[in-house]
């Protein structure tokens, strides 16, 4: 068998690039709920987090 032939079977057997892909499709669809969790929720959220916010703020300069 020629090297680039044996090459070839090899790359063609293997799986790894297939399940970048589907870490990389889970990864998106994750990040497209939290991005529309965000859109729904975020007036609701709003002022919790900058309570949060402010609180932090006059513990780091006292």
């Amino acid at each position: 068998m020629n090297i680039f032939t044996e090459y070839r079977l090899i790359i063609c057997n293997e799986e790894s690039g297939q399940s970048l892909v589907e870490y990389a499709l889970v990864l998106s669809f994750i990040v497209v709920v939290c991005v529309g969790a965000l859109n729904a929720f975020g007036k609701a959220v709003e002022k919790p987090l900058k309570t949060i916010v402010e609180k932090l703020g006059m513990v780091s300069h006292p």
